[in-house]
């Protein structure tokens, strides 16, 4: 494989395998590259776990290793990592892409440690990388810079903080919502899109929602289950299937569903529509375009591409967005007629039917 198709931590990583040691390794959100394959194949022998909240990381590894002949039943795709015990001799951490959330996963990857053991954190200059140094000694123990290249840099801590057993519920935050003359509970975790407070975009959009008693619905990229909660409340004779690729968001999903005494239909996850197989009356979203701290149109511009394949004749897709984001020309030639339900100085709301 050329190292050139490896993202730019994989390749920093790569140059430092003399320094990464371990018999029992844990890899966490690990890049949609081939990273872990060539790891594998330069350590054999090593027994290395890979976890990721990113389904379309895990679904397109998954792949790979079954077409390498590999065993995928230590690729875990989950919104913690858990193990019984206290088993792995050496982490390697990817950045995450917020601090709650880098606070998350260190003290998740310290339960899984043994003491001594060493942590590797690795991140791009412009993700923070520098910042989270003193994040790693207070979660991990003392740090060490091993490498710094290729706009990255690669720090090394060893195991000394002792720590609690890690429970995902200790770091689930909830917040009240009112929406006219409805009252939720949301409960958010860290990395799920607007975390511990809801955004004027989906404010917007639920206050002009209007759907059928008996709608079908796809509240895709559904974050915190704001949306798919607020229909299911509203209209409890409609069906809601609520999806998103961060296994953080299934979980929070999940929880407000729960905190609100509203029932489950159903909710997964899906790279786009990659694990949608249905068709809906009505597909609503506030529609994601940053991949972590960088704008990403590619996924939402699969999404209004691809929506039409799951919506009946008739069937009508709603989104909001920013202002700034013209998708209103994309969204007639995708779907068909659209118009703007609802705007104010930084979102709109607009509306295609599948004619």
């Amino acid at each position: 494989m050329s190292v050139t198709s490896l993202q730019n931590t994989s390749q920093l990583l790569l140059r430092n395998l003399n320094n990464l040691r371990g018999e029992r390794w844990l890899v966490v959100n690990y890049p949609p590259d081939k990273f872990l394959l060539t790891l594998r194949e330069s350590l054999p022998g090593t027994d290395v776990v890979a976890f990721t909240q990113h389904y379309a990381a895990h679904e397109q590894l998954c792949s790979a290793y079954r077409s390498a002949h590999l065993d995928p039943s230590q690729l875990v795709f989950a919104p913690a990592y858990t193990p019984v015990d206290a088993r792995h001799d050496c982490a390697l951490i990817f950045l995450p892409k917020s601090r709650p959330l880098i606070e998350l996963t260190l003290a998740m990857v310290g339960a899984a440690l043994q003491p001594g053991a060493a942590c590797f954190l690795v991140g791009e200059n412009d993700s923070g990388i520098r910042s989270s140094r003193s994040l790693l000694e207070a979660r991990i123990g003392p740090v060490r810079t091993v490498d710094a290249a290729r706009h990255c840099v690669l720090f090394q801590a060893t195991k000394q903080v002792t720590v609690a057993p890690f429970n995902l519920v200790d770091w689930q935050t909830s917040y009240p919502l009112t929406v006219g003359q409805q009252s939720l509970t949301v409960v958010s975790l860290p990395g799920v899109f607007s975390h511990g407070r809801l955004d004027e975009g989906t404010q917007l959009l639920l206050e002009t929602l209007e759907l059928p008693k008996a709608a079908h619905v796809l509240d895709f990229g559904c974050g915190a289950g704001v949306i798919g909660a607020t229909i299911k409340q509203r209209w409890p004779t409609s069906t809601v299937t609520l999806v998103d690729a961060n296994a953080l968001a299934l979980e929070a999903t999940r929880q407000t569903m729960l905190a609100n005494h509203l029932p489950i239909d159903t909710i997964k996850p899906s790279d786009v529509f990659s694990n949608v197989q249905e068709t809906y009356t009505h597909i609503i979203s506030n529609p994601p375009f940053h991949t972590g701290v960088k704008t990403d149109y590619r996924m939402v511009t699969t999404f209004l591409q691809e929506a039409k394949q799951h919506l009946v004749k008739g069937g009508k897709l709603r989104i909001v967005a920013n202002s700034f984001l013209k998708y209103q020309p994309l969204i007639e030639a995708s779907v068909g007629p659209c118009r703007v339900v609802a705007e104010n100085r930084s979102y709109r709301i607009y509306e295609g039917t599948h004619e």
